[in-house]
């Protein structure tokens, strides 16, 4: 088994993207940290599992 499968989820780690950056298709912002944790091989397997993808500001529309 692959050792990072042993490694305990130590924290979450939340993408978010806004209803406007969504809408306009500006998602530089966020994908920014995406470039971050896959900088290289070793930062990239110690954020497998961790990545959550919150969309915020769909909760409340009427459509």
């Amino acid at each position: 088994m692959p050792e990072r499968l042993h490694r305990a989820v130590t924290y979450p780690v939340i993408l978010m993207f806004s209803r406007r950056q969504v809408e306009t298709c500006d998602v530089a912002e966020p994908l920014q940290l995406v470039d971050r944790l896959t900088a290289d091989r070793q930062t990239a397997p110690e954020f497998c599992g961790r990545l959550s993808l919150v969309v915020e500001g769909y909760n409340v529309d009427p459509a």
